[in-house]
């Protein structure tokens, strides 16, 4: 999916939250949502969607799956 570029990144961020809360549930996806996050230079993820930095948050919720699979 990272192929999919910045024009693909919010349809990247809807598929991998999905993901996230299909693997963790609602309440903790909420908590990582809110959280800064020291792996996103202390932002909350919902600062960077916010933000519409779609592409950072894609590409980091991309490296959480992909090592959750190792």
């Amino acid at each position: 999916m990272r192929s999919w570029g910045e024009s693909g990144a919010i349809l990247r961020c809807m598929l991998l939250l999905g993901q996230l809360n299909r693997i963790g549930g609602h309440v903790p996806l909420k908590y990582w949502l809110e959280r800064p996050n020291a792996m996103l230079n202390f932002e909350s993820p919902i600062g960077l969607i916010e933000q519409k930095r779609w592409l950072v948050l894609a590409d980091h919720m991309d490296d959480m799956l992909s090592e959750a699979t190792k």
